[in-house]
């Protein structure tokens, strides 16, 4: 009877737990988790398998509401669990191993993040065959980590397989293979490998124009992502991280150079999302706001600002990170700052490390409404006379989306930017 008083008494927190997870309310559900641990531990035991999993439901809220140290505890704890009861490549290993490569990609450990997540890929296959789509999750986890531990082939193979995996499941032509393409080229934009990212962006499409026709909603992500991805590829350029192949016929791009492919991009998937009904406000308003930096960055001022006045009678995202930041119309946002080239020498030549020391440099000025730096000047520094001088004039040049109070562009004094080198130790 006491036993089936502790699991009616489990069906209450269980409950609570997953209405919240349902409606992804993180910070509510950790209580009941923490319930369920406790429950389990005075039912089964310590050691028990029920336990493994209560820990894993815990671990999961934890990373989520970004509680990593105990996170990670409770993973190992769930792991080590499930290890004694079956071995290292026991089923039910994935689970404590996934959220634990997580939790330590999440904390920037990324070369003991590889290694757990290949173990949790290994056991999965194990179970599941070499490519199965639930792997998809953690290949690009797996692929995020390898490139961050400097494994760029290794990670760039991961993403093939996710996207051969996707094609093999639901073949080329299938709605949701048209979906991973627009997963897979945002990987590689962001990591900025943006040929590869835009001929997925386009392929994407290609297929949602042919199953669903040319104004379907689901064109406006592929849509979106693939304008942005020349503005992404601005900044990299700006920041020295582009290469131009030896072979020549490469252009890089700049704020005159944008392809017109881009705009026709964006303009398309605001076009798509009016036509329909924006089906979410917020995601509307994100790409309004695209639309109005993309004019802005072709000195079209007049046409940025009817993106813009329009974004303004749209609701903004209440999340997590807005809350920290604010609304991206209310402070002015850099669009366009071309790195000094005396802040890129080291990055275009290996040098050890340890030869080498940052220096910071901190300005103030002003942005106009027209998004315009003005009256720039150093207000800490140790860097050098050069360093501030080719500093001060690449921030003249700067460009950013102004500032919008009551729906009109305003200037914004004292604004600051901290521009870092790498310098040679002495």
């Amino acid at each position: 009877m006491a036993a089936d008083a502790t699991d009616r008494d489990r069906d209450a927190p269980l409950f609570r737990y997953q209405a919240s997870i349902k409606e992804r309310h993180w910070e509510d559900a950790l209580s009941p988790a923490q319930q369920l641990v406790d429950l389990t531990r005075t039912k089964d035991g310590e050691q028990s398998l029920p336990m493994a999993e209560a820990l894993i439901r815990l671990g999961g809220v934890q990373y989520q509401i970004k509680d990593f140290p105990n996170a990670e505890a409770n993973f190992i704890t769930a792991l080590k669990i499930r290890e004694k009861q079956g071995g290292a490549l026991a089923p039910g290993l994935e689970e404590p191993l996934s959220g634990l490569g997580l939790t330590l990609a999440a904390t920037n450990r990324h070369v003991e993040a590889t290694q757990i997540l290949e173990r949790a890929l290994l056991v999965s296959q194990r179970q599941n065959g070499l490519f199965d789509v639930s792997q998809n999750g953690l290949r690009l986890q797996l692929a995020n980590s390898l490139i961050e531990s400097g494994r760029g082939l290794e990670a760039h193979q991961q993403m093939q397989n996710l996207l051969q995996t996707a094609e093999t499941a639901y073949g080329k032509n299938d709605l949701r293979f048209a979906e991973i393409e627009d997963v897979g080229g945002d990987w590689y934009s962001r990591w900025g490998f943006f040929e590869i990212s835009r001929e997925l962006y386009r392929r994407s499409i290609q297929i949602i124009e042919t199953k669903a026709g040319p104004n379907d909603p689901k064109l406006v992500n592929p849509l979106r992502s693939l304008g942005r991805s020349f503005i992404r590829e601005l900044l990299f350029t700006n920041a020295g991280l582009v290469r131009v192949p030896a072979n020549g016929g490469f252009r890089l791009l700049s704020r005159s150079r944008l392809p017109s492919e881009g705009e026709e991009a964006m303009v398309r998937a605001v076009q798509i999302m009016e036509a329909n009904g924006p089906r979410s406000p917020i995601v509307f308003r994100v790409a309004l706001i695209d639309s109005g930096d993309w004019y802005l960055l072709k000195s079209n001022r007049g046409k940025a600002l009817e993106f813009y006045a329009k974004a303004l009678t749209l609701p903004q995202a209440t999340t997590t990170e807005t809350s920290l930041v604010g609304d991206p119309l209310s402070f002015p946002a850099m669009l366009d700052y071309a790195q000094p080239q005396v802040a890129r020498r080291y990055l275009e030549r290996s040098r050890s490390p340890e030869k080498l020391i940052d220096r910071k440099l901190t300005m103030e000025f002003t942005v106009t409404s027209t998004g315009e730096v003005v009256d720039p000047r150093i207000v800490e520094s140790d860097a050098t006379e050069r360093m501030e001088r080719e500093t001060l004039a690449s921030i003249r040049e700067a460009l950013y989306r102004p500032r919008f109070e009551n729906g009109v562009p305003v200037d914004t004094p004292n604004v600051r930017y901290q521009q870092t080198f790498k310098d040679l130790k002495n």
